[in-house]
């Protein structure tokens, strides 16, 4: 906020003087405010309630979907059970398909952990599970977090 009617004739007599300076603040703010990713939350399951995750979503130059992937304050994985070594993030484009892994996360000493990762749908179910094979070819009982992801075009 300006402060007093000094500044405020400053700022008058600027944008008097330079016009097209205050139609590129406003196109760089209407830029940035495009670049803004749309996020979704994956809602934890009963087993880590505590569990967040929050995935971002961008098209690159070839319309893939590259999506970003947060979680915070998942528990250390053999404390849920002790066999279990792997984070895996999975997809499906809807219920009537199987999941595919998209890779594995591994916590930080905070409990976080990133994954980007590219799909070619715009709309999908999102799943991370705890396994015991990070190889696994299908998602075992242990879910963690699950949600939707619907990317606009």
């Amino acid at each position: 906020m300006l402060s007093s009617n000094r500044e405020k004739e400053q700022v008058t007599s600027m944008t008097k003087r330079h016009p097209n300076m205050t139609a590129m603040a406003l196109g760089v703010t209407l830029v940035l405010a495009g670049c803004a990713a749309k996020a979704y939350s994956l809602n934890p399951t009963t087993l880590t309630p505590a569990s967040k995750g929050t995935i971002t979503g961008k098209v690159d130059k070839n319309e893939n979907r590259v999506l970003t992937l947060v979680v915070d304050y998942l528990p250390v994985i053999t404390d849920i059970s002790p066999e279990l070594t792997s984070y895996i993030v999975w997809v499906r484009r809807d219920e009537n398909e199987a999941y595919m892994s998209q890779g594995r996360m591994i916590l930080d000493e905070d409990r976080h952990a990133e994954l980007e990762f590219m799909v070619p749908y715009k709309q999908m179910d999102v799943l991370v599970s705890a396994e015991s094979d990070p190889g696994a070819i299908s998602p075992s009982s242990f879910w963690i977090l699950q949600g939707a992801v619907n990317l606009p075009n």
